[in-house]
């Protein structure tokens, strides 16, 4: 039944890798400010010297995305990075909905529209954009951003947010904070989404501990649990080099920029 998802990930991972590694233009803007920050991320890490990742430059770019981008140290081949600003989000999507859906509990009929579902998670056309193309349709998105990341891992979080397991509500609630304060550390605007999905996550926890789904010893135990790690996060960032006042003003003046060109005000999700 697994044999058509993992045959379309191998024909997905065949067919970017083609067109990225005939890329011959370097990354521009956004996506070369990423890759400056892995560089100077493994340059450090290498020193074998302590250093805070948070003040590596430039600082308004998270340490998170190296650790998609760059996983396994940095190289001038910038076609690597490409790759994998596409194919990874491709894959987490993919993923996110086997997690959500107990495949074991599952008849044939179920798991075949499960496997289909993962499928089309996994064949977004954002996930396929590549690079700019003006004469074919007006995108805004290219190699090397990190949006995908940021979206394939926020929604990861989502479906151990209301994955259903046995006597796992807790360890499943410390997944889903943990990758919720993760998209912070891809985008800023993780900060908006880590609020969207503690709302999700108290509501259906409400619901389940209605239906006697779970304890009132977890539903405790999960809002602590989420307490904690956004907490310890918030303290981390705002005492950062990462939304330090400069950093913001940059936010700031981007947005009016974005505005003034495009015609139309930002709003906070957006932000």
């Amino acid at each position: 039944i697994l044999i058509p998802l993992f045959g379309w990930i191998v024909f997905s991972w065949i067919g970017i890798w083609s067109y990225a590694s005939a890329e011959i233009e370097p990354p521009v803007f956004d996506a070369l400010s990423y890759v400056h920050k892995a560089q100077t991320f493994w340059q450090s890490f290498l020193s074998l010297k302590p250093f805070n990742p948070f003040s590596l430059e430039p600082t308004v770019r998270p340490f998170g995305t190296v650790l998609l981008s760059y996983p396994f140290g940095f190289s001038e081949d910038f076609r690597p990075f490409y790759f994998r600003s596409s194919f990874v989000p491709l894959v987490i999507f993919g993923l996110s909905s086997f997690i959500f859906i107990q495949y074991k509990n599952l008849t044939l009929s179920q798991k075949i529209m499960l496997v289909s579902l993962c499928i089309a998670s996994a064949s977004a056309p954002s996930l396929f954009q590549f690079a700019l193309n003006e004469r074919a349709i007006s995108v805004m998105g290219s190699w090397g951003f990190v949006d995908l990341f940021f979206a394939s891992v926020g929604t990861l979080a989502a479906s151990f947010i209301l994955r259903d397991g046995h006597g796992k509500f807790v360890r499943y609630s410390i997944i889903a904070s943990a990758l919720s304060v993760f998209t912070v550390f891809i985008k800023p605007a993780g900060l908006s989404l880590m609020m969207v999905l503690a709302i999700a996550w108290f509501i259906n926890a409400v619901f389940r501990l209605k239906s006697s789904l779970i304890t009132s010893i977890e539903f405790k135990k999960g809002i602590l649990v989420f307490l904690i790690i956004y907490v310890l996060t918030i303290l981390i960032i705002y005492n950062s080099n990462y939304f330090s006042p400069e950093n913001c003003q940059y936010a700031v003046q981007s947005m009016k920029t974005v505005r003034s060109a495009d015609g139309y005000y930002p709003s906070f999700l957006y932000i």
